[in-house]
């Protein structure tokens, strides 16, 4: 009897934990509109519209895609600034996406019943996801191309993306922010490749729940120094992580081992690319980012051959009024003012007009 309370006890207690934390920070879902974009392989990915109250002439839509753990939460209207409320403000058409496997988007148990492989990879969001989602973009706001910011990994796949369309593969312009183009700077990196192994023995890392379980106590970190307030992070917690794909985490786990950045059976090595992309393309970073080592975003600028690129580096040191972190450079306050003005620039200048 002692073991079953105590069973009960390991296996309830955390999931009424989760619970609370769902009630009481859970996000619902505020874009204008939702829409689903069809991969060519069965999933759908989700899109979240924001629409401009007054759309601005001759500007192609713009979409924003999170990062490896993350999803569209983490550029929408929650408590922190949001990117996507701040674009569409400035009369961009913006939709946010989900990833498969995340959000909305299709899961192994889908929306519509049918049984999905969930042994995605990297490669999987490069051929299938971006094309599907650039192609409902298109057709949907009937414009010949969109712009696409990505955070993270969201620009690492755009990078990918870029190499093997020449001609921009419909984009007119992109912005990878934190994004890096190898994995040879960060130190823990290595520390975290050499444990990772213990948490990818099954086909779905569950981070959301991990986070979830210690989401109240994140209130003690101490984020303000990177321009969020404590307040933030608890909701932070609770929304912008989801789970992953450990075929996706092994493939990270492999750049960050070999200091590389390819796809899975290594036939495309993207750090070794750049100079194929003809797409303007704008990189950012901040000095306190210590997931994304500046050196190694400055590594694909430097690689950018012929094209219309920007680097742009955040640092108090340079003048910059927000010392940002990797996640803080979308989500903390003084990005509206620094960060956010940035990226809008960046597109109107390559608008089609």
């Amino acid at each position: 009897m002692n073991f079953i309370i105590t069973i009960a006890y390991v296996v309830l207690i955390p999931i009424l934990w989760i619970s609370i934390v769902r009630l009481l920070w859970e996000a619902r879902v505020n874009a204008d509109e939702v829409h689903y974009a069809p991969t060519a392989d069965g999933y759908e990915i989700a899109l979240y519209r924001y629409r401009p109250s007054k759309r601005e002439k001759d500007v192609e839509p713009v979409i924003l895609c999170h990062g490896l753990g993350s999803n569209h939460t983490c550029y929408t209207p929650g408590p922190f600034n949001s990117l996507a409320k701040f674009l569409a403000d400035e009369g961009f058409d913006v939709f946010t996406i989900d990833l498969r496997g995340r959000g909305l988007s299709s899961k192994p148990n889908s929306r519509r019943g049918k049984t999905l492989d969930e042994n995605w990879t990297f490669d999987d969001y490069v051929t299938y996801d971006l094309p599907a989602v650039i192609k409902y973009v298109r057709r949907e706001t009937r414009s010949e191309k969109i712009n696409w910011v990505g955070h993270s990994m969201g620009g690492m796949v755009i990078y990918a993306y870029l190499q093997q369309h020449p001609d921009g593969g419909g984009v007119k312009c992109a912005t990878a922010i934190s994004s890096p183009g190898n994995m040879t700077r960060v130190k823990q990196y290595k520390f975290v490749s050499k444990i990772a192994p213990l948490f990818l023995r099954g086909k779905i890392f569950h981070s959301r729940e991990l986070v979830r379980l210690i989401a109240p106590f994140s209130y003690i970190v101490p984020y303000e120094k990177f321009g969020m307030k404590r307040g933030y992070v608890p909701w932070i917690a609770a929304n912008c992580v989801s789970n992953t794909s450990t075929n996706v985490m092994r493939q990270f786990r492999h750049w960050a081992m070999n200091t590389t950045f390819c796809n899975n059976d290594g036939s495309m090595v993207y750090s070794e690319g750049f100079h194929k992309i003809k797409t303007p393309l704008m990189t950012m970073v901040a000095s306190g980012d210590f997931i994304a080592h500046p050196a190694d975003i400055l590594y694909v600028a430097e690689r950018l051959n012929g094209v219309q690129h920007r680097h742009v580096f955040f640092s108090k040191k340079k003048g910059s009024i927000g010392h940002y972190d990797h996640n803080s450079i979308i989500m903390g306050e003084p990005a509206q003012k620094e960060v956010f003005p940035k990226v809008a620039e960046w597109i109107r200048e390559h608008s089609a007009g």
